[in-house]
């Protein structure tokens, strides 16, 4: 039946938003390109740990913003920054406006002001909370940036800010006192506290750059700036190491990824000491080539180890978080775009010496064709996450293969598994399937009360997922001591989807530039008042609740199935899916649950529950032969390679090549 046909549902109403490695071919690199080419043309944490998004008490302008260059788009961003509307007062979610400010020369002193207000406050703040350098000991911490005694975004915005400021005449000598006693404040010898990678390199990365400014610096564990300047710096380094040989855990989340980012950069432009400046330079080369390597014209498409509420899965140019606009103001976009979150990706549009190499550019924009590109995120022995992103010249597709050990897994509570997303002039071009799951699942109290986290947000640990090129399938096995269970998928109403029909069991829709088929095996149902959060988002949410259940994704480029009007081109793409029976072998009862499908473009998946805890042993196949995960160097696509833990990083792109080298930590043509 025709969803036109259908007794309408009401929308819910939201308020929130081929190369060969120049080095001789290993085994390892065989294996890799074998897998590949089974799906692809081509040869190829602590208990209260919720951090809040960034820049929710901002007003922002609602505008798009545009530009064709470089300079042009952050010119641009600097302009929409200056024009925020301040609902609060601390410098995380005002830093950003009072610097556009004065970079453009919109009212300095008034800015100032307000920046020198800000300074004061957030000093005075944690003061309060520290009782200085001399106590401390009696405060009772109920977050993690109370747990520092201060807000690690207001000390690197404050740091960062003032670095970029410093050499003005009518710079306030207030702004560098408070910003200077705020980092007396600060504990630098040993790292203690909330573990996110974010607040590691916002207070170690600020505590460097401010020993190096203030010689005479003595801070709260009565280190000098010496001390400071040895103690952060071992361990800034050994963050740039682990990031360029193993990927981040905070790779692909839309806020979280673009603060490291944002850290890395300060450093880059402004560490003296010049190891830490050029490891940090080379380390956001490296974060910046993944963004490149996710991009699709103004999207970004990424599986991400961190990804807070629906607006962290909706990202598009109208709802470009830091990330997003981090890569839009290097890689451009096919039409103006709305940064909802400027905080973070706001440093890359200030003035500074950083430029990302031209190769990246053509490594992010190279979509004529389809493209498949593998990634890792390797921390042994707990994780060990695989991604898979195809793009095409009118969508892409990701998902992350990646074992839990149990239903109290940490990963599970922000972990993002799989997105489609396709390019669009309406906002929420976005599909992806998800499913309950616990708050806090390493909290024995948010467990046994089953208490949900929210909509869009976390992965349930029972879920699975196998990508061959555009097709996805899940399957999910959930524990009956596990509390949550349904699958949700929220369909977009914001004329991102131009037809949406039904048919035998499966849900099939065109976007545009994308056709796509989505079914469970189980049955499912509507459920419009299903969850209701979310600024300038409206969607039908489908649910399954079942414990054990599978579901298959299909996609297509509109291309093969063109011509005639969209209901035309949907109805032949139905008509493709429906000509024989595509999901084979059924055994979901069963110990271990199984399935098989038959996708469009000819390849076999069959996809086998892996308990939690145990040892994947090819669980998962394509065309009879099992994935060996294993076998993933660390990035890989038609013009970037690096294996696990490899020094050696080459991209290459028509007649232009890069190498790094992160033993010597060099890069050459």
């Amino acid at each position: 039946m025709k969803i036109n046909e259908m007794k309408r549902i009401k929308p819910m109403n939201h308020t929130f938003k081929s190369f060969a490695p120049a080095s001789s071919t290993s085994w390892l690199l065989c294996a890799m390109l074998a897998l590949i080419c089974l799906c692809s043309p081509f040869p190829l944490l602590a208990a209260s740990d919720l951090e809040p998004l960034v820049n929710l008490s901002v007003a922002g302008t609602g505008q798009h913003i545009a530009g064709n260059t470089v300079a042009e788009r952050q010119q641009a961003l600097l302009k929409y920054c200056s024009e925020l509307k301040p609902r609060t007062k601390t410098p995380k979610e005002t830093i950003d406006i009072f610097l556009a400010q004065v970079l453009l020369n919109q009212d300095s002193a008034g800015a100032y002001r307000q920046w020198e207000a800000a300074a004061k406050l957030t000093f005075d703040q944690a003061s309060q909370k520290l009782g200085g350098r001399q106590g401390g000991n009696n405060y009772k911490a109920v977050s993690p940036a109370d747990g520092l005694g201060m807000e690690p975004f207001d000390e690197f915005g404050l740091v960062y800010a003032w670095m970029i400021c410093r050499d003005r005449a009518d710079f306030p000598p207030n702004i560098v006192r408070y910003t200077r006693q705020l980092l007396e404040l600060c504990h630098h010898r040993e790292w203690k506290g909330y573990d996110a990678l974010n607040y590691r390199l916002m207070m170690d990365g600020s505590g460097f750059i401010a020993a190096e400014q203030w010689p005479d610096l003595v801070d709260a564990d009565g280190l000098n700036a010496a001390g400071i300047k040895v103690a952060t710096k071992s361990r800034l380094l050994g963050y740039f190491d682990d990031i360029v040989h193993h990927n981040y855990h905070e790779y692909g989340a839309t806020a979280y990824a673009g603060v490291d980012m944002g850290c890395v950069k300060m450093l880059a432009e402004y560490a003296g000491d010049a190891e830490v400046r050029h490891r940090a330079e080379l380390t956001l080369d490296w974060m910046l080539l993944n963004v490149a390597c996710a991009w699709n014209q103004g999207y970004f498409v990424s599986p991400a180890g961190r990804a807070k509420y629906l607006g962290a899965t909706v990202t598009s140019p109208d709802d470009l978080d830091s990330v997003g606009g981090i890569g839009w103001i290097y890689f451009g976009a096919l039409r103006p775009v709305i940064p909802t979150a400027p905080f973070h990706s706001f440093w890359f549009a200030c003035p500074g010496r950083y430029h990302p190499p031209e190769i990246f550019n053509a490594v992010a924009n190279d979509r004529k064709t389809a493209v498949v590109h593998l990634g890792v995120f390797s921390k042994p022995p707990k994780r060990e996450e695989r991604m898979t992103i195809y793009h095409t010249p009118g969508y892409s597709l990701a998902s992350e293969w990646n074992p839990m050990d149990g239903p109290r897994d940490a990963a599970a509570k922000e972990n993002r598994r799989q997105m489609l997303k396709w390019i669009s002039d309406k906002p929420f071009s976005t599909f992806s399937p998800m499913q309950d799951n616990v708050t806090r699942p390493y909290v024995a109290a948010d467990m046994n009360a089953g208490k949900a986290n929210a909509f869009g947000y976390g992965e349930n640990p029972y879920s699975q997922v196998l990508q061959c090129q555009g097709t996805l399938v899940g399957l999910t096995d959930v524990d009956r001591v596990y509390p949550l269970y349904k699958l949700y998928v929220p369909f977009s109403t914001t004329g991102a989807i131009l037809r949406r029909e039904e048919k035998d069991g499966w849900i099939f829709c065109h976007g545009g530039s994308v056709l796509f088929a989505f079914r469970t095996l189980k049955p499912s149902h509507w459920e419009p008042a299903y969850h209701a959060q979310a600024p300038g988002l409206q969607a039908d949410v489908l649910v399954s609740a079942e414990r054990i259940n599978g579901w298959v994704l299909e996609t297509s480029p509109v291309a093969a199935y063109a011509g005639g009007s969209p209901e035309q081109e949907l109805s032949r793409f139905m008509a493709a899916n429906l000509d024989k029976p595509r999901v084979q072998d059924v055994h979901l009862e069963g110990a271990r649950p199984h399935f098989e499908y038959q996708s469009l473009n000819g390849h076999k998946l069959g996809i086998t529950f892996c308990p939690l805890g145990e040892k994947y042993a090819g669980q998962h196949q394509i065309d009879g032969r099992s994935v060996d995960y294993a076998a993933w160097p660390l990035l890989s696509n038609p013009w970037v390679f690096q294996s696990i833990n490899g020094d050696r990083l080459e991209i290459h792109h028509g007649e232009s090549s890069l190498v790094y080298n992160f033993k010597d930590w060099s890069k050459q043509p």
